[in-house]
């Protein structure tokens, strides 16, 4: 360890804060060589040859998810071991000869581009999940370049949407728009790295024009968007993250849109029991608590208030804390320890 940085009365690691200094990558280096020399050897040799005999075994389980009609899968084996981005219908999927449709050889697309790719995912535009936004790292990193993509064609769109590598996450609003959260451009990035504003990017645009529609403050860890398509239950979620269980969110329920004043927010989480997860799905929000117990899981109907105080208009107005430009619903969402209990309350919206 590096001892010659320490400083009396401050962080003594504040030094690592520059994570590609010289210092800090020798220092890395060295806990690296220190944990591989206490942790590897012949045991270990043998488990990582017998995990990886596991996981490209060609009789495993394809786990899928469903986009429309067809159940989608990423299949590694030796052969494939970046992956086939595939398709099937549940009807092949479940004959003892499943036939699988190709869209996506990470392996030779990574050797036609002379790029190191890792699969990280790709959101789908729905309902006819055509159009989809692929996230590619360049060897697992957490960077990725997001790349849009014509499952139909099997093809990258020409002159679509294309996201430079960084911390970016994008999310379809229709055909021709996208909420963007990112750290590209000056001006939009917290301290830690991270995306400090959601932006909306119009197709046909510089992406260094897209308008800003929500933003944290530069020390925030990061703030985020989500938006959910399911019919008759269309809505957008922001938020700010202040540390890793740490967030705000403001809720959209009544459009994909984000243009008029008066977003409500969740409050801020204490750093002693924050709120550790949330899901929205139809008329319920499920939030998981981090207590002195075990975390518990509470699922409440939208509107439904659960056993707690009178806590959950404390904080509604989002510019205190954040420029939100919304309106919808009101929730807000709080975890104590008044006796270890949990507590959230949910507020419907006007």
């Amino acid at each position: 360890m590096n001892d010659a940085q320490r400083v009396d009365g401050e962080d003594r690691y504040q030094w690592l804060e520059d994570v590609q200094s010289a210092d800090a990558l020798a220092w890395v280096e060295a806990q690296n060589a220190h944990t591989l020399a206490a942790l590897t050897g012949p045991e270990f040799e043998r488990d990582r040859e017998a995990f990886r005999a596991i996981l490209s075994a060609s009789d495993k389980i394809p786990f899928v998810f469903r986009r429309g009609p067809y159940l989608y899968n990423l299949w590694q084996d030796k052969t494939n071991p970046r992956g086939l981005w595939r398709r099937t219908t549940l009807k092949s999927y479940r004959s003892p000869a499943t036939e699988w449709d190709v869209l996506i050889d990470v392996d030779a697309l990574g050797r036609n581009e002379g790029e190191n790719w890792v699969w990280h995912g790709c959101t789908t535009l729905p309902p006819d999940h055509r159009r989809g936004l692929v996230v590619l790292s360049r060897g697992g990193a957490d960077a990725s370049v997001v790349r849009e993509f014509d499952l139909e064609a099997r093809a990258f769109v020409k002159d679509g949407f294309v996201l430079p590598e960084a911390k970016s996450n994008a999310n379809w609003v229709d055909a021709d728009t996208l909420y963007v959260a990112s750290p590209l451009e000056d001006g939009h990035t917290t301290t830690s790295g991270y995306a400090r504003t959601v932006r909306r990017w119009r197709r046909g645009t510089p992406f260094a024009d897209a308008q800003t529609i929500f933003e944290g403050r530069a020390s925030d860890v990061s703030v985020y968007v989500s938006v959910d398509h399911e019919h008759g239950f269309e809505r957008v979620f922001v938020g700010r993250r202040f540390a890793f269980f740490d967030s705000r969110m403001a809720h959209r329920a009544a459009a994909l849109t984000l243009e008029a004043e008066g977003s409500r927010v969740f409050s801020r989480q204490s750093d002693r029991d924050p709120l550790r997860c949330l899901h929205g799905w139809r008329s319920q929000l499920r939030s998981s608590v981090r207590t002195k117990r075990a975390p518990h899981d509470r699922q409440l109907q939208l509107g439904q208030r659960s056993a707690g105080d009178q806590h959950s208009r404390q904080h509604a107005n989002a510019d205190q804390h954040g420029r939100a430009v919304g309106s919808g619903m009101d929730i807000h969402a709080a975890a104590g320890r008044g006796g270890d209990r949990e507590r959230a309350h949910l507020v419907h919206g006007r």
